[in-house]
């Protein structure tokens, strides 16, 4: 694409890292925004309501909302570190057991 494009890659740079990050990890079975945010990324379409869990500014004013917010982000990111947990420790055991067939068939 860069090489078609000339030297414009910087232009492109922005949908490279979003496609990154957005990509869901074949072990822990979440993208790495999960990871860092406990929650899917957002859609980019400007026809999207807001999602449920997002802050709006006159809400977040309010010391309790900011509390009440901040405990659902600590909580789902526990959940997900739990699960991306969980996801690598079966991944790990089926590298195992195809490493040890491997060994047995030599």
């Amino acid at each position: 694409m860069c090489i078609e494009e000339g030297g414009e890659w910087d232009s492109h740079l922005f949908a490279a890292v979003l496609g990154l990050n957005n990509k869901i990890h074949g072990v822990t079975r979440y993208s790495r925004f999960e990871m860092m945010y406990g929650r899917s990324p957002p859609t980019l379409s400007l026809d999207d309501e807001p999602e449920e869990d997002v802050i709006v500014d006159d809400n977040w004013a309010n010391p309790a909302m900011q509390i009440e917010f901040l405990n659902r982000r600590s909580e789902a990111l526990a959940d997900v570190y739990a699960q991306a947990s969980r996801n690598i420790l079966k991944g790990q055991k089926k590298q195992r057991v195809g490493y040890a067939k491997r060994q047995d068939n030599k």
